[in-house]
């Protein structure tokens, strides 16, 4: 990730790494300003982000962010919807609208090519057309003049945005141009997404272009974090579209007349390939957890605690963490334990985080003995390189500082609901119960209002009657 200064190359997105500091600027009470503002800004101003149909390319090869390795992977934009997200909600200095136009470009855009007839999403891209790289996606500045033209853009607005992508300068791929801000912006804020009578012309002439040969396997795991980052992505910005989105793909991922350990590591149209690995039950269960804790019924509950079994059962090791595949697998890996992140971040370490958020969320102190033995298995991997591991790092500051957690017992959750969307986007996370079947021991109320509770870890504020002044507690 960029920060302050460019570095070297080749120069790859890391969104656990990203994550991480968010964790950290928010514990500080920081909001991003500075050098992480920075780093987003730079991911999505220069040639890194597909400024006409969104979503990232896998890296840059260069050491400012312009000329991109032009394969698009779902692993990268599965997380970029909640990463930007949280950021977007750090601060109100203009960076929310932004993002919000950004996300919705890659929605609309390239999530939107990517989805299979069944609902699921390919896993990626090409960089080549026809055999040669990023081909769909350069340009020459009199392609770019004359389709604005036929537009009947101005021609002022069009020497105005060759200025601004850097067309009136050399050319930065082999004799073509790449589109990529020409003057970077610092802040997320001051990033200019392109205006729609510059954008549609020219993504409507680049759709007539031969277009790079999608992978149209479905993976488990991949398709998982791109729920959860869509249901993020929807609670933090109130898109309740975008959160529908997320729970229609996951409960495709993992129907309900499937049995969790049936599920395969992925699908290549009606064929399956072979059993799930730890990494793809681990970023499902996730997925699970972020659902359950916005509509919390038995149901979902129940397949979070058959992901959990199954996780137990075929993936458990000595050391207390879980290994990367199972017997079934019959692979050489079998023995291996990760903890480390790449492109998306480590199956234990999701694991041991997601553990954690429902071990307290629920009481399930058995829960939370798993992800302790996880953190505790890997301590000497974080202690030789604590840097490769910061969603295992996030993962420790979450189980020693809990996150706070408000249950909502009513009956009528009406006058609750500006309260609940408000502590939603500020990545609050809200139990809202209309029963006893879940959390008995914060009962619903007899008087037909409603109670709610604000806990850290197992410990729990007196309830408040009030949803005003539960909002008061978070000013």
């Amino acid at each position: 990730m960029c920060i302050r200064d460019r570095g070297g190359a080749p120069k790859f997105p890391q969104f656990p790494l990203l994550d991480f500091l968010l964790d950290e600027a928010t514990a500080r009470g920081a909001d991003g300003a500075g050098s992480l503002d920075h780093a987003v800004a730079a991911l999505l101003d220069g040639g890194l982000f597909d400024h006409l149909d969104g979503g990232i390319f896998r890296y840059c090869v260069d050491a400012d962010w312009t000329v991109p390795h032009f394969e698009k992977m779902l692993a990268d934009n599965a997380q970029l919807p909640g990463t930007l997200a949280r950021f977007a909600e750090m601060a109100d200095d203009g960076r929310r609208p932004v993002i919000e136009r950004l996300l919705e470009r890659t929605i609309t855009g390239f999530l939107s090519r990517m989805q299979l007839p069944d609902g699921r999403y390919a896993a990626s891209l090409d960089a080549d057309t026809a055999g040669e790289e990023g081909a769909t996606y350069l340009w020459t500045p009199d392609e770019v003049h004359s389709t604005l033209d036929e537009a009947g853009v101005e021609s002022a607005a069009i020497d105005r945005f060759a200025g601004d992508y850097g067309l009136d300068r050399p050319a930065n791929v082999e004799g073509r141009w790449h589109l990529a801000a020409a003057v970077r912006a610092r802040r997320v804020a001051d990033v200019r997404p392109l205006h729609e009578r510059i954008r549609r012309p020219l993504i409507e002439a680049r759709d007539r272009r031969p277009q790079p040969k999608r992978d149209d396997k479905a993976l488990l795991g991949l398709n998982a974090l791109l729920a959860t980052g869509l249901m993020r992505a929807g609670n933090r910005l109130g898109r309740g579209d975008w959160f529908t989105m997320g729970i229609d793909l996951l409960d495709r991922l993992s129907p309900a007349g499937v049995a969790v350990a049936d599920l395969p590591t992925g699908w290549l149209g009606e064929r399956e390939s072979v059993p799930a690995f730890l990494d793809d039950y681990a970023a499902l269960l996730e997925a699970e957890a972020e659902a359950f804790f916005r509509d919390p019924d038995v149901d979902r509950l129940d397949r979070i605690e058959s992901i959990v079994a199954v996780v137990v059962e075929r993936f458990a090791d000595e050391s207390g963490a879980f290994r990367l595949s199972h017997a079934g697998h019959e692979a050489p890996v079998g023995s291996l334990v990760v903890f480390t992140d790449d492109a998306q971040p480590s199956g234990n370490a999701i694991l041991a985080d997601t553990l954690a958020r429902l071990g307290y969320a629920l009481g399930r102190s058995d829960w939370l003995a798993l992800a302790e033995d996880i953190l505790k298995a890997a301590g000497g991997s974080l202690e030789r390189a604590a840097q490769v591991h910061p969603r295992l790092l996030a993962a420790v500051r979450r189980f020693h500082q809990p996150a706070t957690l408000v249950v909502i017992k009513a009956e009528d959750m009406v006058p609750w609901q500006s309260a609940i969307e408000a502590l939603r986007r500020r990545g609050v996370d809200v139990l809202a119960l209309g029963h006893d079947d879940l959390l008995a021991d914060k009962p619903l109320p007899t008087n037909g209002g409603g109670l709610a509770y604000v806990c850290r870890g197992t410990s729990c504020l007196p309830p408040e009657s009030n949803p005003e002044t539960l909002l008061s507690r978070f000013d």
